[in-house]
């Protein structure tokens, strides 16, 4: 992908571990269906990391570079990424909120 250069060298690792991660999710979903129509008082729900963190990243400023710098507080919600492959704080705040807010809304539609 040509908007994140410094990956480019992970390329085949990269191709690799989507297609993992593809089947390993089609397996997830078709035993979360099964697991849900056999169970009466118990359900699991799947929170779609790659939708909703691409939602989340229109509140930064930069989604490509890299923070680094640990001498100075960054600006709030400017950097998504604080090094190669972790998220900043504000990342996980949003992940975090956006987590919480499925659950919530999951359990309050069911008790109703």
């Amino acid at each position: 992908n040509n908007k994140y250069p410094l990956y480019k060298y992970y390329s085949n690792e990269i191709k690799f571990a989507k297609k993992q991660f593809e089947e390993f999710n089609s397996l997830i979903n078709t035993a979360v269906i099964k697991f849900n129509a056999e169970q009466q008082n118990t359900k699991i729900y799947l929170w779609d990391a790659e939708k909703e963190i691409t939602k989340i990243a229109v509140n930064f400023e930069d989604t490509v570079s890299i923070y680094k710098n640990s001498k100075f507080y960054p600006e709030k919600e400017k950097w998504f990424w604080f090094d190669e492959w972790h998220f900043m704080t504000d990342t996980h705040h949003y992940v975090a909120n956006s987590i919480f807010q499925f659950i919530n809304t999951r359990v309050s539609t069911q008790n109703n």
